[in-house]
């Protein structure tokens, strides 16, 4: 690692925005596919089928973002795609009910998806961007094992959270997908800890678009 680099604001603050896009968003897919099945009760083909939207959107914004670059900056993008990402995070905690249509959820989704296709191309142009040309193996290096441990980080953060309102018993009901056959307050309470985590996850998102505006060089 040259950690000589991090004096480059640019460089810093890009890094420090794909770790925690990585922590706000990587946990996503999983939450709302064990989401179906451990509150509505579906099985995991359902489920998955759900989260598609997310993956969709994400594609198409991937494949348009080289366009995108060619009309506004790589830093703009990637403080809009955060932004996105962000406002994703937000409609699906307001949405976070068993009895919510699924069409608002795959509203959110979308959003994300969008959000996550649009940041990671241009966040990753912008932290390369005017870097000597010798350095940026190191650099693309650095920056992966940074966006991998927010992957490793948000995933735990997510799963610690959404079950902290419920006995330790049932945690393992949880990760099973079979919460929902139980009676109670089981259920609601994995709801509630559902929406800590979905605010969690937008406060850190929220952060992201403040690392992306801290950057100074235009790019």
């Amino acid at each position: 690692m040259d950690l000589s680099l991090f004096r480059d604001r640019a460089f810093a603050f890009g890094t420090l925005a794909s770790f925690l896009n990585a922590v706000a968003r990587m946990g996503i897919v999983f939450l709302v596919a064990l989401y179906f099945q451990a509150v509505r009760g579906e099985d995991p083909v359902q489920a998955g089928l759900r989260v598609l939207p997310l993956a969709v959107a994400a594609l198409a914004a991937s494949v348009g973002s080289g366009f995108l670059q060619r009309l506004l900056s790589a830093r703009t993008l990637a403080m809009a795609g955060a932004a996105t990402t962000t406002c994703g995070l937000l409609v699906l905690f307001a949405t976070m009910s068993p009895a919510t249509p699924y069409a608002a959820m795959a509203v959110a989704l979308v959003l994300i998806g969008l959000g996550s296709g649009v940041f990671l191309p241009a966040n990753n142009t912008a932290i390369l961007h005017g870097l000597p040309s010798a350095r940026l193996g190191i650099v693309n290096a650095m920056r992966l094992m940074l966006q991998n441990t927010g992957n490793v980080v948000g995933t735990a953060l997510v799963l610690s959270i959404i079950t902290a309102p419920l006995p330790a018993a049932l945690h393992a009901r949880v990760f099973a997908g079979t919460l929902s056959q139980l009676t109670g307050g089981a259920v609601g309470q994995l709801v509630t800890g559902y929406r800590w985590a979905l605010a969690s996850m937008a406060a850190v998102s929220v952060l992201t678009v403040l690392a992306c505006l801290a950057r100074r060089r235009d790019t």
